[in-house]
């Protein structure tokens, strides 16, 4: 078998982990956001770990297609490589936020006791 045929299939792969891993990342993250006062922290943690394989899978096919896109011509394929890491730079950027959401929401998590007065008119 080629190597441009091995590096197209390992590509391909590459794919399909970035397509499934964010799709369960996120919906694992989103569903923690929402509700901070009944938050599971496995849950929570296991959806950022899929976004960060999410992060490694984009950074890889920019890096695997650079040599296949090079022989064509070498600014696209430096283009698009600089693009997938920067797109991985900010996929990286919003999985630490919700971490840092999800760390504050523990912290100003909503005691089940209020001890508000009622203010009457």
């Amino acid at each position: 078998m080629p190597a441009a045929r091995k590096t197209a299939i390992v590509i391909g792969i590459l794919f399909l982990v970035q397509t499934v891993s964010y799709l369960f990342g996120d919906a694992l993250v989103r569903s923690a956001l929402d509700d901070l006062s009944n938050l599971s922290k496995a849950q929570a943690r296991l959806g950022v770990f899929l976004e960060f394989v999410n992060v490694a899978a984009v950074i890889g096919i920019g890096v695997l297609t650079f040599p296949i896109l090079r022989r064509f011509r070498e600014a696209m394929a430096l283009g698009y490589t600089a693009t997938k890491i920067m797109e991985g730079a900010l996929l990286l950027v919003s999985a630490l936020f919700a971490l840092l959401v999800l760390a504050l929401g523990q912290e100003v998590r909503p005691s089940r006791r209020c001890r508000c007065r009622r203010v009457e008119d």
